[in-house]
């Protein structure tokens, strides 16, 4: 099951790498320095469009609807770290689908790797080591991407 796991992070990333491909070295020096923030520090490198909410694909709106009605399912508050590690994995799957299903281009999709960046490490932390504080992160993030995406 480990090892079933461990394959499908590398693939999800992978997919995520391919088709992000087009970052820049400045971007991955952002998220180094950026790093070792909160996740609403991390969450506000993000900007509108003009004001107004980037457009989502109705694959990555979906699946990103349905990690946060998986996390609200999940009841982090009462959860113990087995159980996290677990919907962790759940969650891993449904990055997966994410990725393989984005057909987003240009500057939507620009603002969804930064999401994407902050989000994935806050993701593998909470699949590794089933933390409260890691769950709460990745809720944070499924709580308020909606203030930049619709």
């Amino acid at each position: 099951m480990k090892s079933l796991f461990t394959l499908l992070t590398i693939t999800a990333i992978s997919f995520f790498v391919i088709a992000c491909s087009e970052s820049s070295a400045e971007e991955t020096h952002e998220y180094e320095q950026h790093s070792s923030q909160t996740p609403a520090a991390k969450i506000t490198d993000m900007t509108l469009n003009n004001g107004q909410k980037w457009q989502l694909d109705d694959s990555t709106r979906a699946i990103l609807a349905q990690m946060k009605s998986t996390v609200k399912l999940a009841n982090i508050t009462s959860a113990q770290a087995e159980a996290l590690k677990v919907l962790g994995q759940d969650l891993t799957l449904q990055l997966d689908n994410l990725i393989q299903g984005c057909t987003m281009q240009g500057a939507e999709h620009d603002q969804l790797h930064i999401f994407l960046t902050a989000y994935i490490p806050e993701l593998k932390a909470l699949t590794s080591t089933g933390s409260s504080e890691a769950a709460k992160n990745v809720d944070y993030y499924l709580n308020n991407y909606s203030h930049y995406f619709q």
